[in-house]
């Protein structure tokens, strides 16, 4: 008897006036599809395990100094303590991270060419803590859906993500619920990504989704990144914070807002249009 797999039961469909079938031909248009359908994606080996490595040093060198400079206990108070906001200005290998080229590939199709940085957030779980991020949330946290993405977040997986240290937990669909699904639902539905360290995790920022618990007793890394269309408030003001560090002509002051800053007075807006601080065309 011959078995039909799944690959073959999936070359043909049944046609209907008026519809079409998405074609995929390169990887940009398979992780947009995803993103649209599901809300996620997962860009694997996307870096190297010595790259990951490498990352994973400079972030426990990091989170030392955090500690040291703002206290422990005061972190914790702030729900802070598992969180490093402050990357770009720290260290180059961040700033390169912002630009990799396979994530802005698909930015550029699904938010937009003229998308910026909204965050870089350092993300740690360690062994045995529960953080605000183990409860379900939006990293755009509105009260609204949109037709159209206007932001997505690329999550470097600098360890591996297991089951065991708590890999990520996604609901697929719900960047288009405009309310919390019951918890039944969400029990049967989520999904949990264990992935290798240099996987990349694509996500619309309206995606449900949580941090596992850390049953081990290492730590686990990831570095998240929010790219939204430039209307949108940044978390942190990257032009003001890393002004005369960044060239504002390059392809990373573009993506770092410095191409989307609104003026400051009515005499700052009423210049000619090529000396606005909000430059034409960016949204």
């Amino acid at each position: 008897m011959n078995v039909q797999t799944k690959n073959e039961a999936n070359l043909t469909y049944r046609e209907y006036p008026g519809f079409s079938q998405n074609i995929a031909e390169s990887e940009v248009d398979y992780h947009v599809e995803n993103l649209k359908i599901l809300g996620y994606s997962v860009i694997k080996n996307a870096f190297s395990p010595e790259k990951a490595k490498e990352i994973a040093d400079k972030l426990e060198k990091l989170y030392a100094k955090q500690d040291a400079e703002f206290g422990k206990e005061r972190l914790k108070e702030l729900n802070e303590s598992e969180v490093h906001r402050g990357l770009l200005v720290e260290d180059e290998i961040f700033l390169q991270m912002v630009c990799e080229p396979q994530v802005l590939q698909v930015v550029h199709r699904h938010v937009g060419k003229t998308s910026i940085l909204n965050l870089q957030n350092a993300s740690c779980a360690s062994p045995g803590a529960k953080h605000y991020q183990s409860a379900w949330h939006r990293d755009f946290a509105k009260d609204f859906t949109v037709s159209k993405c206007i932001a997505m977040n690329a999550f470097w997986c600098i360890s591996d993500f297991t089951a065991e240290n708590g890999a990520t937990w996604i609901l697929p669909y719900s960047h288009r619920l405009e309310d919390f699904p019951s918890e039944r639902f969400i029990i049967e539905n989520s999904k949990q990504l264990t992935v290798p360290a240099g996987s990349i995790i694509l996500w619309d920022s309206l995606l449900l989704h949580k941090a596992g618990f850390n049953h081990t007793d290492a730590r686990r890394f990831g570095v998240n990144h929010m790219y939204t269309r430039p209307f949108l408030k940044q978390q942190i003001d990257f032009p003001e914070y890393l002004k005369g560090k960044i060239d504002v002509e390059s392809q990373l002051g573009q993506l770092l807002g410095f191409w989307a800053i609104p003026p400051k007075s009515i005499a700052e807006f009423r210049v000619n249009p090529d000396k606005r601080t909000y430059r034409r065309g960016q949204g």
